[in-house]
C-alpha cells in the first residue's frame, strides 16, 4: 500500500475536481452525526470540518446540484485537511487511497 502525505493530497485536489469533491465528502462522513444533523462542529476531536467550515461545507457536501464556484471553496476549504485525508488513507481506506493515487497520477 502506497503511503500518502499531505503534498500528495494537496497535489491531488489541484488537479481533479472529483477528487475536490470525494474529499469534502470524506471529511464530511467523519463528522460526528449529530454535527451533521446541526451543520456545526461541536465535539474537538480532529476529525471532518472545524467550526469555521461546517456550515460551508455541510452545505456543499448535501447538495443535489454544485457550480463551479462551489467546488472551488471547497477546494479551498479542504486543503487545509490535507493532514487528516493523507491519515485517512494511509488507514486502510483502499477507496481513497486510490483516489489520491489517480488524481496524482493525471498530467
Amino acid at each position: 500500500m502506497k503511503n500518502f502525505n499531505q503534498y500528495s493530497v494537496l497535489a491531488a485536489l489541484q488537479r481533479s475536481d472529483a477528487f475536490v469533491m470525494t474529499a469534502a465528502m470524506v471529511l464530511y462522513r467523519r463528522q460526528t452525526l449529530d454535527e451533521r444533523a446541526i451543520s456545526m462542529s461541536v465535539h474537538v476531536n480532529v476529525l471532518g470540518f472545524n467550526r469555521a467550515d461546517a456550515a460551508t461545507m455541510t452545505a456543499i457536501c448535501e447538495a443535489s446540484i454544485l457550480t463551479g464556484m462551489d467546488i472551488e471553496i471547497a477546494r479551498d476549504r479542504v486543503a487545509k485537511y490535507a493532514r487528516q485525508l493523507a491519515d485517512h488513507a494511509n488507514g486502510n481506506r483502499v477507496d481513497f487511497g486510490a483516489a489520491v493515487a489517480d488524481a496524482v497520477s493525471i498530467r
